[in-house]
């Protein structure tokens, strides 16, 4: 169990520490946990009293206390710190509390101290695409020949990264974390909390254009994971990312670099002097991917690998799985064979199949290279039955978002189902690329959910399979679940 002391807490964020006489003179004293969320706060947990735009953590301070918080951590100008110090010099009770400027930078102080103090080794994954799926997919890798905790559901933000970081046990051997953004600078503010001893880079793609601007600035953006990396850390990045490539080359730190990369550039990547992990004799089936991985370290060392979904884009992140496993000095057979635990979580390639109709629910989110792997999924699949897509805009490729849609009509055409729907804004120049090239009755552009639901419900039949993939912010996970909750119709 974690402990956290006074004292430790105190220095950590550089707070202003006040305790009754009875707390300050008892040398065991202690907290458990430390939480921002009074509905879930345990007795004898710090309580961290966030700041947000719509709400306050102060309003919650007597909700923490009821709960059992032995400790408070709020802003010192705020009127409930005051509150607060006139208890603590009136009655006999039972809580200490922490005055600092910044509540948050507090609770990622403590998160960082927190870090510091742990055995484990911390592998940190961030990149324009896959972060989740690799993610995960380390996880599943790394588990069985250690004690290893990974980010939960989606919290891979500066709270979130935070959160997961104070969750891990001192018994805990691995950290797998995920490291996201919407704005300049958090991948840097991150990396500092968590400290990788690994850096994972998925890729980097248009994702979060909107908000950085360019494609050299979402790779200054990725890259600076290593900012707060020791010199003889790793960097483990995507070799068939001309970017990273270049990037890998013309670094100035002196930081070790591996690739994961297809088969075609490993040459390439090997004569330029680095490690490399890829894949030999790729099956690709209904019932998962079959492959062989190999590794320039010793290229006489083969490892089958099966990964019980479909598609060829989650083998790139059983490579980072593979070569993290390697990095850490782990059985390569055990490894290899453990990538057949790994599962998806939530709307990611979720395969529903419902009394002759097949679902691929992909709606988590959507960038181009997710599309483009959902689509070579929903073909893999597909195999002479009718199939269908129902498909959303991709948000946040700001200059990016028309080339991007067009590009992605193109893909679509290459090998296109039956009848595509299209739904947002961003996704017009999708819909009216694919009507120039598709017979009318084929594509279908609808903005309004409902009439959305109701045209998706009376075109698919018995032994169709249909995929749903679009940015979060489209809800076209309402029209597979429409679809679902009347089938059969």
């Amino acid at each position: 169990m974690s402990r956290f002391i006074p004292v430790q807490l105190k220095n950590w964020t550089n707070g202003q520490l006040f305790q009754t006489g009875v707390n300050a003179s008892d040398v065991e004293r202690h907290y458990v946990g430390v939480s921002k969320d009074t509905r879930t706060i345990k007795p004898n947990e710090v309580y961290v009293a966030l700041i947000g735009p719509n709400f306050d953590g102060h309003d919650f301070v007597d909700a923490a206390l009821s709960s059992g918080a032995t400790m408070l951590v709020l802003k010192a100008d705020h009127k409930m710190a005051k509150k607060m110090i006139k208890r603590l010099e009136k009655e006999p009770v039972n809580f200490d509390l922490l005055l600092v400027d910044d509540t948050l930078k507090a609770f990622q102080d403590i998160a960082h101290g927190y870090r510091q103090s742990l055995a484990a080794s911390v592998i940190g994954v961030t990149g324009s695409f896959g972060k989740t799926t690799t993610r995960r997919m380390i996880h599943s890798i790394l588990a069985p020949q250690m004690q290893a905790m990974e980010t939960f559901a989606n919290l891979n933000n500066e709270i979130g990264l935070s959160e997961t970081l104070l969750n891990a046990q001192p018994e805990d051997q691995v950290l797998v974390t995920e490291l996201a953004m919407d704005r300049r600078g958090e991948i840097q503010t991150l990396s500092a909390i968590a400290k990788p001893d690994v850096a994972i880079i998925t890729g980097i793609g248009h994702s979060h254009a909107q908000f950085l601007g360019s494609l050299r600035a979402i790779l200054e953006e990725k890259t600076s994971i290593i900012d707060s990396m020791k010199d003889n850390a790793l960097c483990i990045v995507n070799g068939d990312n001309k970017m990273l490539e270049a990037w890998a080359i013309t670094k100035e730190r002196d930081l070790s670099v591996w690739f994961v990369a297809s088969e075609q550039n490993t040459g390439r990547l090997e004569r330029d002097g680095f490690p490399v992990f890829w894949a030999e004799e790729i099956k690709l089936e209904k019932n998962g991917t079959h492959f062989v991985a190999r590794s320039s370290f010793d290229s006489s060392h083969r490892w089958p690998m099966y990964i019980p979904e479909p598609g060829k884009h989650l083998i790139s992140a059983a490579l980072f799985g593979l070569a993290t496993a390697y990095a850490l000095g782990l059985n390569m057979e055990r490894a290899a064979a453990a990538a057949a635990q790994f599962e998806n979580t939530g709307d990611r390639q979720r395969i529903i199949e419902r009394d002759g109709l097949t679902l691929i629910n992909d709606t988590y989110n959507a960038s181009p290279e997710s599309m483009y792997a959902a689509f070579d999924v929903l073909n893999l699949l597909s195999e002479g039955r009718r199939s269908l897509a129902v498909i959303g805009g991709m948000r946040e490729l700001g200059k990016y978002s028309e080339a991007e849609h067009v590009e992605l009509a193109k893909y679509i055409l290459a090998n296109p189902p039956e009848k595509v729907f299209v739904t947002g804004e961003e996704a017009l120049p999708t819909y009216r690329y694919l009507s120039e090239h598709m017979a009318q009755d084929q594509v279908v552009y609808e903005n309004d959910l409902e009439r959305l639901i109701s045209k998706v419900r009376s075109t698919v039949k018995r032994d169709d399979i249909v995929l749903f993939k679009a940015s979060r912010y489209h809800q076209v996970e309402k029209v597979a679940n429409a679809l679902l909750e009347s089938w059969p119709v």
